[in-house]
């Protein structure tokens, strides 16, 4: 898909420091693990929750 890149490095220091305390879903901290160490990366959710957690942090998403 044009436009989408897929990165398969975790930096698991960074996805426990969001893991459980910014963001409670283990998954969604994962991605904005993966999305913190992606330099410009930009988040797309529609989850309100997960949003208001990456806005908490600072993160670019739509």
């Amino acid at each position: 898909m044009p436009g989408v890149e897929v990165h398969q490095q975790t930096d698991f220091s960074v996805l426990l420091s969001l893991w459980p305390s910014h963001i409670a879903d283990f998954g969604d901290a994962l991605i904005a693990a993966t999305g913190k160490a992606a330099k410009g990366a930009t988040i797309v959710t529609f989850d309100e929750r997960f949003k208001s957690g990456l806005k908490k942090l600072g993160m670019e998403l739509l």
